[in-house]
């Protein structure tokens, strides 16, 4: 018990730590509201929205948020893991694994940090802007992890040797075995982001109709 209840003041305090204004969807009332309109929307968006979302990435979130911060991953993980040299292609290695993939868990990784960060400055309506990012961004995957097997997408930085040696899908299914099931891997990707654009259409509709003034800041809310 004592084990357990020390866990639970962690947890408390980690909880307390992220979303000290209690402004987070953990905490909405009527979450079964919630986990509907996640699933109805969510769905939707899954079976005819494919059009809308690429529309959206395309235009608004491509340039300035998705490509470079995928590309950034890229250089971040080659930088970290292999020296400062890009890793051979193929090399079917546990480092050039990480370097490939860290420029999706990167182009993911932002929209959490914001989410995070406007959380603890009492911003909900922009936490759920970075959910509706986050949204976007396994959206967006949806189409590079598809191609996987295909190859057709015209990819920045091609060169004359083969779109495959720069393809990070490609390379990734390959060296897992899992080549075969990309369309399956993309339909699961596209569906956790249309899940999330659910969620953050939701928070905003519910921070906008449960407007809270800015409370007095907690003692350690400032990074």
């Amino acid at each position: 018990m004592t084990a357990l209840s020390d866990n639970m003041k962690i947890f408390e305090h980690l909880m307390f730590w992220l979303d000290p204004y209690d402004t987070g969807p953990w905490y909405f009332n009527k979450k079964w509201i919630m986990a509907l309109f996640v699933a109805a929307v969510g769905a939707l968006l899954y079976f005819y929205g494919l059009e809308l979302t690429d529309k959206i990435y395309r235009v608004i979130f491509y340039f300035p948020l998705i490509m470079p911060t995928h590309e950034a991953g890229h250089a971040i993980a080659c930088r970290l893991v292999c020296s400062g040299e890009l890793c051979e292609p193929f090399a079917k290695t546990i480092n050039h694994f990480i370097c490939i993939y860290n420029a999706t868990f990167f182009q993911s990784l932002w929209p959490c940090i914001f989410f995070v960060y406007f959380l603890r400055h009492h911003q909900p309506k922009a936490a759920d802007f970075c959910l509706f990012w986050l949204g976007i961004s396994f959206t967006a995957s949806r189409t590079y992890i598809a191609d996987a097997r295909e190859l057709v997408l015209p990819l920045i930085g091609q060169v004359e040797t083969g779109i495959p040696d720069i393809h990070d899908w490609h390379q990734m299914l390959d060296m897992l075995g899992w080549l075969e099931h990309d369309i399956l891997i993309s339909k699961i990707y596209y569906g956790v982001g249309c899940a999330f654009i659910a969620l953050s259409i939701y928070c905003l509709i519910y921070h906008i109709k449960n407007y809270r003034p800015i409370p007095e800041a907690p003692f350690f809310k400032e990074w």
